[in-house]
């Protein structure tokens, strides 16, 4: 398994890795937190609540801070993207996502949004890896932006009403910009 696992010293968290899991035993997903995943090859069924969901390549899958969550794979392996996160203190916007369960949402993506997300996913974990002046800022910009493309896709889908899930979403000070952020 790769991974990147960075937390700012002030106690706010992003933990980003891209992962490849084989089939065999569960794997324990951190449940104290937000988490995203775009699954990348494979499928796996997620258990959180006593309640299971299959899940495919070509997912997005939002998850609630909450109870345990396990990942066990239905294939040889599977691979995916994943990203911990919290807002902490951060004002509330509106994030629309299909929702599977009381703690899952979800939404497919086509192939051509598939490729814009995993690159978003992997310039994240660059950013967190760098760790320059201003890097806690730019990767909560993209984990919003993740969301926010997660939330048209999931109101898009015709399947299903989206439901509304309220998240802390990322503040930039009227006095800056991305660019000042992304220079820094």
């Amino acid at each position: 398994m790769l991974q990147n696992h960075y937390s700012s010293v002030t106690g706010r968290e992003i933990f980003c890795q891209k992962s490849s899991f084989r089939s065999g035993k569960p794997h324990y997903g951190y449940g104290e937190n937000w988490n995203i995943l775009l699954l990348e090859s494979g499928e796996v069924v997620l258990t959180i609540d006593d309640q299971n969901i299959k899940l495919q390549k070509g997912e997005m899958v939002l998850i609630k801070p909450g109870p345990d969550r396990y990942f066990t794979s239905l294939s040889s392996r599977w691979s995916t993207e994943w990203c911990h996160f919290n807002f902490g203190t951060y004002i509330t916007a509106p994030v629309k996502w299909t929702k599977i369960t009381p703690f899952v949402f979800k939404t497919a993506i086509e192939p051509e949004d598939f490729q814009r997300l995993k690159y978003l996913f992997s310039e994240l974990r660059r950013i967190c890896a760098i760790r320059r002046p201003g890097w806690y800022e730019l990767a909560y910009c993209l984990v919003h932006t993740i969301l926010l493309y997660g939330n048209m896709l999931s109101c898009s889908e015709k399947s299903s009403e989206p439901d509304d899930v309220t998240l802390k979403s990322f503040y930039l000070p009227f006095d800056k910009n991305v660019e000042e952020i992304a220079k820094g």
